[in-house]
């Protein structure tokens, strides 16, 4: 196995990070490197215990919230190894993770493997539209992996990418585009799961897809980038969802929730001024 640093950047995540990082201490990785911006509750405390304990573990704090692509910038520079293994401080990972991401790295024409998000979400409406949306992004990932890969867990080596533009709201997608202008291979690993929470109310959802929709609209001089309509050829592989009473409601609804947060991201595209403002932490994922 190459060496690997684990790299998370997080703000206020007291509730998850304990146990993101001693799943993380169990993988046979060199380095867990945590960027904590403008965390005002008890998530540095929290690390700073753990890091007197394992001199693996490195956290930088931020005193100022600066967005992600900056953390992300900060740890292609910091981190000490030749394999990045990114990450959130929301969601966990089943054992043998990092082993299956790495694998692949040693083949020289692979530059980006991403992994395999699994849906944790309480039955209902929400907990219906994370599995629906877990489900088609794995299905089109198993066919293409193309641009489409997961900020909850992916493996990149190092250099490849030196920095990201400090406006850009798909941070993830925008590594894989990169990697790929690169020459390089992204790859696919469904053994590489993480247990994912998504939002539970519609403010959040509209919130969250409105931004990353705005991600895509950033990103739409690339030919892989994702549209109003493409979203439509995933309403045949959504229709199984309609046999539950649940289902009756949730497949309707997501579709135009998903059709509203295109034209919020449409008019935010064309009016904000500053797309970091979009970025807004889901306060029920973190629960």
């Amino acid at each position: 196995m190459t060496s690997t640093t684990v790299a998370i950047a997080v703000h206020n995540e007291e509730n998850t990070i304990r146990k993101v990082i001693e799943l993380w201490q169990k993988e046979p990785i060199d380095e867990i490197l945590i960027i904590s911006s403008e965390s005002t509750d008890k998530t540095n405390k929290i690390i700073s215990h753990l890091a007197k304990k394992d001199k693996r573990i490195h956290l930088i704090t931020e005193p100022k919230k600066t967005g992600k692509p900056n953390a992300i910038n900060k740890i292609l520079t910091l981190a000490k190894h030749n394999t990045i293994i990114m990450t959130d401080g929301d969601v966990y990972i089943d054992p043998g993770a990092a082993a299956h991401l790495t694998q692949h790295l040693k083949n020289k024409n692979t530059g980006l493997v991403a992994g395999h998000p699994i849906p944790q979400n309480p039955k209902g409406i929400f907990g219906l539209w994370m599995q629906m949306s877990c489900d088609i992004l794995h299905k089109k990932r198993t066919k293409n992996i193309e641009l489409d890969v997961t900020g909850n867990l992916y493996a990149i080596k190092k250099g490849i990418i030196k920095k990201i533009p400090e406006t850009t709201l798909l941070d993830d997608v925008y590594v894989a585009h990169e990697t790929k202008k690169a020459g390089y291979k992204i790859l696919y690993e469904p053994k590489a799961t993480v247990r994912v929470k998504g939002v539970t109310n519609l403010h959040e959802f509209i919130t969250q897809k409105t931004r990353t929709r705005v991600g895509w609209h950033q990103l739409r001089h690339t030919k892989t980038t994702r549209t109003p309509t493409g979203e439509l050829t995933y309403l045949r592989q959504t229709l199984k969802y309609l046999k539950t009473p649940t289902g009756i409601i949730a497949v309707p609804a997501y579709y135009v929730a998903i059709a509203s947060t295109w034209l919020l991201a449409w008019w935010k595209y064309k009016t904000e001024k500053n797309y970091l403002k979009l970025w807004k932490p889901a306060k029920s994922t973190k629960q």
